[in-house]
């Protein structure tokens, strides 16, 4: 999983300036926001490694598990990463890496990201990530949510051949492996499942 550079002529540029572009356009933004987004986890796991044992390990677990998807099924990475909301919550650790807040360190979104990777790709994994607002959320899928189990509480996510699921305070919740639907009216939770989005 390395950047890579990207370069546009004059011309292409002169028409996306002008709303047009079309599939070249198009082809070359897609391309440019997944390297821009490799380069952002590159450097929140970079990042991480300077914290706590707990910090490093989860971010180096995300890099691993993340690599491991692209070998086995890169559309999958390229899906996951360049999913709308994951973007902004690297953006959010990163910032707190370096100390621009007052927040915890923590590399937990990068993880989730991964462990919706290695769902969608079929990957066997088993991690543990908090809970956060009553919800584990796995970007791309959606989130098992656990309403009144405290902020931090451990939740344990396991993927593997029987299906997923996420299991904290015990309660256990069943992830599906399609993608969610971006969701445009809130979504009624089933079988302690929502979107994500709501």
């Amino acid at each position: 999983m390395t950047p890579s550079p990207h370069r546009m002529s004059g011309a292409l540029f002169d028409r996306i300036a002008s709303g047009e572009g079309g599939r070249e356009a198009a082809v070359l933004l897609r391309r440019a926001e997944y390297s821009r987004r490799l380069m952002l986890v590159r450097e929140v796991v970079a990042r991480a490694r300077d914290h706590s044992a707990p910090v490093a390990a989860a971010a180096l677990t995300a890099w691993s598990l993340l690599s491991r998807v692209h070998g086995t099924a890169p559309d999958v990475a390229r899906e996951v990463l360049t999913y709308p909301s994951v973007g902004p919550a690297q953006l959010r650790s990163l910032s707190v890496l370096v100390g621009a807040t007052d927040a915890v360190p923590c590399a937990d979104p990068l993880l989730a990201t991964a462990v919706a990777g290695a769902l969608r790709a079929n990957l066997p994994v088993t991690v543990t990530l908090p809970v956060r607002h009553g919800r584990v959320l796995l970007p791309s899928l959606g989130a098992a949510l656990f309403d009144g189990v405290p902020d931090g509480e451990p939740a344990t996510v396991r993927v593997g051949p029987g299906g997923a699921s996420v299991t904290a305070a015990v309660r256990r919740v069943r992830v599906p492996r399609t993608p969610a639907a971006p969701a445009r009216t809130p979504c009624p939770a089933r079988g302690g499942w929502g979107c994500g989005h709501c």
